[in-house]
C-alpha cells in the first residue's frame, strides 16, 4: 500500500512518505557499506537516484583502491566491519613491534610529530619496528596520498565508521594519538597529542624489550 503523498518532489514528481522514508533510512546505510537488500521504493525517479547514489559511490571505493602502492592500504567496510578494523590492521604485523599513529592531513601537530620522528625512525631502522598511520576522510583523499610518498611505513585511509570504532577502542579524543605493541601484540604504550621524541623511543625501546 503506498503511503500519503507529500509536497517533496523529485524530477517534478511527487513522492510518498513510504518511499521518502525507505530512501532517507536504507540509503546511508548502504553508503557505508552495510550489506542491505534495495529497499522496495514505488517511485521510479526515486528508485532510479537510490541506484545512481550507490553505484556512484561504489565506483569512488573502486577507483581509490586502484593503483595504490604496497604499504597504502584504503579499507571500506565491505572489506573490514569497524569493530574489527584494528585487531584486522594489527594482525598483519603478528611478531613485530608495531607504533600506531592516529592523524589527518589537516593536523599541524600531526604533521610535526612525523618531522620529528623521521631521525629516531632512522636510527631503529634495523629493528623489527612497523610504523603504521591511520587516517580517515576528514583528510582529503588525493592530498593524503601525495603526503605520505615522504613517510616510510603502512599507511591506511579507514571510513569514518572504522576510525571513529578505533577512536572509541582508545578512548581518543583528539590527534595526533600514538599506540605501541610489543612483539607478543601488547599495548605497552598509548599517547594523545605529540610528547617528546624521546618519550616515544622510550617506549619503543621497552616494547622492543617485552619478549
Amino acid at each position: 500500500m503506498r503511503g500519503s503523498a507529500v509536497s517533496t518532489s523529485c524530477y517534478g514528481s511527487v513522492l510518498s512518505t513510504t518511499d521518502l522514508a525507505r530512501y532517507c533510512f536504507y540509503l546511508p546505510q548502504v553508503l557505508d557499506s552495510k550489506k542491505l537488500e534495495k529497499p522496495l521504493i514505488e517511485d521510479k525517479n526515486l528508485s532510479d537516484l537510490y541506484d545512481k547514489y550507490v553505484a556512484e559511490y561504489q565506483k569512488t571505493v573502486a577507483a581509490n583502491k586502484q593503483g595504490l602502492a604496497d604499504n597504502i592500504h584504503y579499507l571500506d567496510m565491505t572489506d573490514v566491519a569497524p569493530e574489527n578494523t584494528l585487531q584486522t590492521i594489527l594482525d598483519k604485523y603478528k611478531g613485530k613491534t608495531i607504533l600506531v599513529d592516529i592523524w589527518a592531513t589537516w593536523c599541524g601537530p600531526c604533521k610535526f610529530g612525523h618531522e620529528k620522528m623521521k631521525p629516531l625512525k632512522e636510527e631503529l631502522s634495523d629493528k623489527d619496528i612497523v610504523y603504521v598511520y591511520l587516517t580517515s576522510p576528514t583528510s582529503n583523499y588525493e592530498e593524503w596520498k601525495k603526503y605520505i610518498a615522504d613517510i616510510s611505513g603502512e599507511h591506511y585511509f579507514l571510513t569514518q565508521e572504522q576510525n571513529r570504532y578505533i577512536s572509541k577502542q582508545y578512548g581518543c579524543t583528539g590527534i595526533p594519538f600514538y599506540a605501541i605493541y610489543n612483539s607478543k601484540g601488547e599495548q605497552t604504550y598509548k599517547q594523545q597529542g605529540f610528547s617528546s621524541v624521546e618519550a616515544i623511543r622510550e617506549a619503543l625501546e621497552k616494547a622492543l624489550d617485552d619478549k
